[in-house]
């Protein structure tokens, strides 16, 4: 497999894996089977045994591709400031939505962090505002990777 056939393989890992966690903010209980029978594909053994026992597949999602790609970096793809810190912010998040009651000003801190780094409104509700910065983070990590054209 050549240098660039592997980015692209996990290029587009990613920007599936941030689909698939839009998707699970609809709840849409027809395609979460799918969707983690599509993570498990990705992220195995790790997804099905370390994560998936938070019994959130949205959690599980965000943790793999934080492991995958931050932590432990599996391949050479450039990955933004702004990216990096969404993806963690994001897993801060779904770990404080665990107890809203108690993490409430912990959380609206890191929504707001959230929405600066993409420029979103910060008057939208939770799901919608993680909707959108999951979309902007595909966006962002698939400009930031466009090879170079040739001259």
């Amino acid at each position: 497999m050549t240098h660039n056939h592997t980015l692209s393989k996990h290029l587009l890992t990613i920007e599936e894996t941030l689909t698939i966690l839009d998707e699970c903010l609809d709840n849409d209980r027809r395609s979460t089977q799918q969707h983690i029978q599509t993570l498990k594909t990705f992220y195995s053994p790790l997804f099905d045994f370390d994560y998936s026992e938070s019994g959130s597949y949205y959690y599980a999602g965000l943790r793999s591709l934080c492991h995958h790609y931050i932590e432990q970096p599996v391949a050479d793809l450039y990955l933004s400031d702004a990216f990096k810190h969404s993806l963690i912010t994001l897993e801060q998040v779904s770990l404080l939505s665990l107890d809203r009651q108690k993490n409430h000003s912990a959380l609206t801190d890191q929504l707001l962090a959230l929405a600066d780094v993409w420029h979103l409104n910060q008057t939208m509700d939770v799901p919608e505002l993680i909707q959108q910065a999951l979309r902007k983070m595909r966006y962002d990590v698939m400009q930031s990777n466009i090879p170079p054209v040739a001259p």
